[in-house]
């Protein structure tokens, strides 16, 4: 029985945080407050709301979808939605009942889809399978006639409990909500000469998404959510007869327009150059309270001085800053080790079907990396190289796009080896990696070293292989001639890379990090932005003048030299 009840209060508790993420609220206590403040507003709608949160959690649980995912909510949010809007369009019934239950328990793995096709390309999204069930029952129901408006004091009450609500989570949450009721008010009052309930129900939600939660709080995201606001509210008042006629509702569609093209285009730099702040959006791994992403503006301008202050700096990069050139990390909800087994040296050495696997799992990433451009963070580092403040880059990656960016070989340390490049694990014999990959096209299911008849492998190192000295070495070296160490787009997880960081505090050389998520290591760093990496990179380029006495020309690195082979 304890199982069972504690069972039940986890999907309680996680269907109750899916009501507070109507506003981005991932509190259960604060759900709670927006369910109380709607079922005075609503209530044929609210109880609908609880109904579809608790099944797409259910669902969610029992399909083994990611327990911190459902847990926040994020599933029982697309079942509240399907409720909220099942309450108070259709006419209730025996039909519309069973369509609500279909469709709560639909809007589960059409988001998780939603998840695995978007979220990896930083789109938010926000309530788009909601949308798609929506409209696609619209015409086989009854559509229920308009609420009555309700007496001044019930509205207030209502209100006023979903605020409290919000506010117990993050006060800039609350205010952010206040910023778009009065600009739902405001364009209500100029379009129609009255309060609208699906105007405000688009430019609330815009204002808090653009205000608070996936741009970081500041001057810049108050203007660009309060613009955001407003179109999303006239746009829903220019499109909602036109929906009507079709016998579509317009509900939250100008939000998810709004936001999504808003978030989309503030990731191009050309384009933040002009919102003050340069405000950019945060990850989509990153978000949470606004009050933690307010910080981060204020790290990102003390990271700022600590590399304006290096006379030398050292950089260790993962695969967070080759995503944007369309290479999966490892270690996200949609890496490449949640794809397909980890496969260690012993399983390489002995099986020859993990060999098989391993050269078909190779060539599909060396085939994206051949496909691949450096992105605003290989070009940033290049950029801070040829002006002097870098003396050498350390990557866990193997994809060789620091160099085709600009940096030397001589000024990479590829810790964990190069794609572009094979090697026998018998003689030690370097090949290339062209040559291995026509034998595997001609039809060899492994390749073999023309010297000796060893297994040849790739250049990159595999489970349970240890790092070779001599990289390890130039690594240790390139640290030790910076004063300090600038970390980015790794979760610093994995050894020996994040040893560097333990040998930079030995050294009394102060660590900054940027990454999309926390690490385990930003209690002992000098300073940690959790943040986009290639907006905060450009931004930094952009803060940070060359030396006097840099050349624009390569010069020789303090970190010895990278034995990875060029990207071709």
């Amino acid at each position: 029985m304890p199982g069972a009840v504690g069972r039940a209060l986890d999907v309680g508790a996680a269907a109750a945080a899916g009501y507070g993420q109507i506003l981005f609220c991932e509190s259960p206590l604060g759900g709670f407050f927006l369910f109380l403040g709607l079922a005075v507003l609503a209530p044929a709608a609210a109880l609908a709301g609880a109904l579809g949160g608790v099944l797409a959690t259910l669902l969610a649980r029992a399909r083994g979808y990611p327990v911190a995912a459902w847990r926040l909510g994020l599933y029982g949010y697309a079942g509240v939605l399907v409720g909220l809007f099942w309450g108070a369009l259709f006419v209730p019934g025996p039909m519309s009942a069973v369509v609500l239950v279909a469709a709560a328990l639909l809007s589960a793995p059409l988001t998780r889809l939603a998840h695995r096709l978007l979220t990896p390309r930083e789109v938010p999204t926000l309530a788009l399978p909601v949308l798609a069930l929506s409209w696609l029952a619209a015409p086989f129901l009854e559509r229920a006639p308009s609420l009555s408006p309700l007496a001044l004091e019930t509205q207030l009450l209502g209100w006023a409990l979903m605020l409290a609500g919000l506010a117990v989570h993050s006060r800039l949450l609350a205010l952010a909500v206040l910023l778009g009721t009065g600009v739902g008010l405001g364009a209500g009052g100029v379009l129609a000469g009255r309060v609208e309930p699906g105007l405000l129900g688009n430019s609330v939600p815009t204002a808090v998404a653009l205000g608070a939660v996936l741009l970081p709080w500041s001057a810049g995201s108050l203007l660009v959510a309060t613009v955001g606001a407003a179109v999303a509210g006239a746009l829903w008042w220019g499109t909602a007869p036109i929906l009507e006629a079709w016998g579509l509702p317009a509900l939250v569609g100008p939000f998810n327009l709004v936001t999504v093209g808003v978030v989309s285009a503030l990731r191009l730099p050309a384009v933040r150059r002009w919102v003050p702040g340069r405000v950019a959006p945060l990850p989509l791994a990153g978000v949470g309270r606004p009050e933690a992403s307010r910080a981060g503006l204020v790290a990102r301008r003390r990271l700022v001085e600590l590399v304006r202050r290096a006379r030398s700096l050292s950089v260790l990069t993962g695969a967070g800053v080759s995503t944007a050139a369309g290479l999966p990390d490892y270690r996200g909800a949609f890496g490449r080790w949640t794809e397909s087994p980890r496969i260690t040296l012993e399983d390489f050495l002995h099986s020859p079907a993990a060999r098989e696997a391993y050269w078909r799992e190779e060539e599909k990433f060396y085939r994206l990396v051949r496909g691949a451009s450096p992105t605003a963070v290989h070009r940033a580092l290049a950029a801070l190289y040829r002006r002097g403040r870098l003396s050498a880059v350390i990557t866990q990656n193997v994809d060789g796009l620091h160099q085709a960016a600009g940096l030397p070989p001589e000024a990479v340390v590829e810790l964990h080896g190069s794609i572009m490049e094979g090697r026998c694990v018998d003689c030690g014999r370097p090949v290339g990696r062209e040559r291995i990959s026509a034998g595997l096209a001609a039809g060899a299911a492994t390749p073999y070293c023309e010297e000796c008849q060893g297994l040849l492998k790739g250049g990159s190192v595999l489970f349970g292989e240890e790092v070779e000295p001599a990289r390890l070495d130039a690594a240790l070296r390139a640290l030790l001639a910076s004063d300090l160490l600038l970390v980015l787009g790794t979760s610093l997880v994995v050894a020996p890379a994040s040893d560097l960081l333990r040998w930079a505090r030995e050294a009394g050389i102060p660590v900054a990090i940027v990454n999309a998520t926390a690490t385990p290591y930003d209690g002992h760093a000098a300073v940690t932005v959790t943040a986009d990496v290639g907006a905060v990179m450009l931004d930094l380029l952009d803060s940070v003048a060359p030396r006097a006495s840099s050349q624009t020309s390569a010069r020789p690195s303090r970190a010895g030299t990278s034995s990875g082979a060029p990207h071709p």
